[in-house]
């Protein structure tokens, strides 16, 4: 597919082609070269294309950089997702290199001619991730002026007013976006993260759920509302949005990572272990993974499976001081305080200025002193 993904763009008159087989050479790339598009599959190996596509929007570096995503699916959950993540276009297998030559240049068309009110709104968003939060206001001003009914700019604003704090100001955009357009999933997440934060936990879910009815499939969303539902402790409900979207990402290993931390918090140690273990089946290089898995160990009382997780982890990365600490710590609760001194001074010997070892080690020759 690449190869004719490649033929199609050089008859189509482009010439500077970077082909790559995994998403992650595609970052490297996109890191080191200036690239205006990027064009993938939905179905990508080690990373999927819309996991891709949500690391390249998350840089910062990268918001120029335009996205078409491939797939053989066109149903409206899938295009809902896709824009969701901020793609610019879909196109559906099968398709003629002409409806694949129209769709490459209406990207390129749109960004290189955008309308006034896309300019205005480009420059604000600039303006916002540089911290220059009035001239951002100043810019979505003057995209009301033009387009006054347009729920992308009140979002917009609705951000900076979060930013600078102004959380009742924000509430008043995200709803006005809401209410311009009752399918614009990024005013309810935005409102529903801010009612998060306020810990207005109930008109939290009715917006997460209002987005969801939208696109059921969005992993934030759904571990979200997760988490909320944790914190107002129906962890039935929780899990319930936790399986959807470990059902939706089966080989994400951040997404079971994510997870497995939630259930961390909430003390719920053996759901934690089982969603690490299937993280690391399938990336066992991720040594946060050890350590979590540790971590879960121990809150369950399982010691030694614990001191075996940070053992492998060290194998992988032997000069991880926090893995060392970790390690110590499960061999005092294991009641083993002499291999935990044992490993706590090794380390000690190499980061002498580790507070958190320093006091543990302080409290376990503490413990062996004979009382007066």
């Amino acid at each position: 597919m690449r190869r004719t993904i490649r033929n199609m763009l050089k008859q189509s008159g482009y010439v500077h082609i970077h082909l790559v087989e995994t998403s992650r050479k595609a970052l490297e790339v996109l890191k080191k070269e200036k690239i205006d598009l990027v064009i993938a599959d939905w179905n990508l190996s080690s990373l999927s294309g819309l996991e891709l596509l949500e690391r390249i929007r998350e840089d910062k570096n990268l918001t120029d950089v335009s996205f078409l995503i491939i797939t053989t699916n066109s149903n409206l959950d899938t295009i809902a997702e896709a824009a969701e993540r901020g793609v610019d276009d879909c196109l559906v297998k099968p398709f003629k290199i002409e409806t694949f030559k129209t769709k490459i240049e209406s990207i390129f068309s749109s960004k290189d001619d955008p309308s006034q009110v896309e300019y205005h709104i480009y420059k604000g968003r600039k303006y916002k991730n540089e911290g220059k939060y009035d001239e951002a206001i100043k810019e979505f001003e003057k995209a009301l002026e033009i387009e006054p009914n347009r729920a992308k700019t009140y979002q917009a604003i609705g951000e900076v007013c979060e930013a600078q704090g102004k959380e009742g100001e924000a509430e008043e955009k995200f709803l006005n976006a809401m209410i311009l357009n009752p399918k614009f999933i990024s005013a309810y997440n935005s409102l529903g993260n801010l009612y998060k934060k306020k810990k207005r936990l109930d008109d939290a879910i009715d917006c997460l759920k209002s987005a969801s009815q939208i696109n059921p499939k969005n992993a934030n969303r759904n571990l979200n509302l997760g988490e909320i539902y944790l914190e107002k402790g129906i962890a039935q409900e929780a899990q319930s949005y936790f399986k959807k979207v470990l059902r939706f990402n089966p080989n994400n290993t951040k997404i079971k990572s994510a997870v497995g931390e939630l259930y961390l918090k909430a003390d719920m140690a053996e759901e934690a272990e089982r969603v690490l273990k299937d993280a690391l089946d399938i990336n066992p290089n991720e040594i946060h993974l050890y350590n979590k898995l540790g971590i879960a160990y121990r809150q369950q009382g399982k010691y030694r499976a614990a001191i075996e997780e940070y053992k492998k982890a060290l194998k992988v990365d032997p000069n991880d001081k926090n893995l060392y600490y970790n390690l110590a710590r499960a061999y005092w609760e294991a009641k083993n305080p002499r291999q935990a001194m044992k490993e706590l001074e090794f380390i000690l010997e190499r980061y002498s200025d580790f507070e958190e070892a320093k006091d543990l080690l302080k409290e376990i020759k503490k413990s062996r002193e004979p009382s007066s």
